[in-house]
């Protein structure tokens, strides 16, 4: 019986996730949405097979104890590891999409793409950084907390979901 709780855990820890890879200040409720059935990235290739672009699902991100309302943010940094440099260098960062939310709803975001220059000797990662600000758009944007959260699903063409990264390139 015990063997068989552990193997339901186990496959059902790999199926969803929303792996945190940092937080500091205030900051609301967060999550990705991410996991094997819904991928939080999908790879886009070109007719050689080339790695062009990411497409990344937009986070659910709740004000930060604010009843009026908060303005908030996310981005998508892009990491690339070719294996010689002793782990992932940032290649792309996408610009912050700002949106309004509040403490029982999250911010209205959509997805957002972020093109590359794909190298088919290199595997692609994608981090999803949300911000909480203290002040609305065009008032300094003084940031009030920040997280960020690694996507751990991805899909591309010939294969289904992928936990981990995009190839680079498609044989």
């Amino acid at each position: 019986m015990i063997a068989t709780v552990l193997a339901i855990l186990g496959s059902s820890a790999s199926v969803a996730a929303d792996t945190p890879a940092g937080h500091g200040g205030l900051y609301g409720v967060h999550y990705l949405a991410d996991s094997e059935e819904y991928p939080g990235t999908t790879c886009r290739y070109d007719g050689e097979n080339v790695l062009k672009s990411l497409r990344t699902r937009d986070p659910f991100v709740f004000a930060s104890d604010h009843p009026n309302g908060q303005l908030v943010g996310w981005r998508v940094i892009v990491q690339q590891d070719d294996g010689s440099t002793g782990g992932p260098t940032t290649v792309a960062r996408s610009p912050v999409q700002f949106g309004q939310a509040l403490d029982d709803r999250p911010a209205n975001f959509s997805p957002i793409t972020v093109t590359v220059e794909g190298d088919s000797g290199s595997v692609y990662s994608v981090k999803v950084k949300m911000l909480w600000f203290e002040t609305p758009v065009g008032k300094g944007e003084v940031v009030e907390g920040r997280t960020t959260h690694r996507v751990d699903w991805y899909r591309y063409i010939l294969a289904g979901a992928n936990p981990g990264f995009c190839p680079g390139g498609i044989l």
